[in-house]
């Protein structure tokens, strides 16, 4: 039927969210280990997650291009991923790209809702955002 959206494209609001990153190559998988809650400072720019700190790099990094889904790691080492509206440059260390299709089911997430990240390859991350965006052709 094709006036009704196809359940895998249902978003669910869940109180628990398991967002599948591509991490950089450098990057520690400590965030892979780590449960997080969503804090409440969150905005069309980003969502910041609460949890045990991340280690980062002393003097953050050189500015560069962010993309949608970014997760940065600020000095407290709490980490943020970045959204729609989120900067163009930052200067934070930047440890991974969230799914953009994920970090759509987390702008749905209440405050107060568990954050878990699952490693997902690049590879897998294209096809996947491929199929997704297929979908609304």
């Amino acid at each position: 039927d094709l006036r009704r959206v196809p359940k895998p494209y249902i978003p669910l609001y869940a109180q628990n969210v398991k967002l599948r990153i591509s991490l950089h190559n450098n990057a520690s998988e400590e965030i892979l280990s780590q449960s997080y809650t969503l804090s409440q400072n969150i905005s069309a720019m980003g969502y910041k997650l609460q949890g045990k700190a991340l280690s980062v790099k002393e003097g953050g990094i050189i500015s560069e291009g962010i993309a949608f889904g970014a997760l940065q790691v600020p000095p407290d080492g709490q980490p943020i991923i970045l959204l729609k509206e989120r900067q163009s440059i930052g200067g934070y260390e930047n440890v991974g790209t969230v799914l953009a299709k994920d970090c759509f089911a987390l702008a749905q997430a209440p405050i107060g809702a568990t954050v878990t990240f699952e490693s997902i390859e690049i590879k897998e991350a294209q096809k996947e955002m491929k199929d997704f965006y297929t979908f609304f052709d």
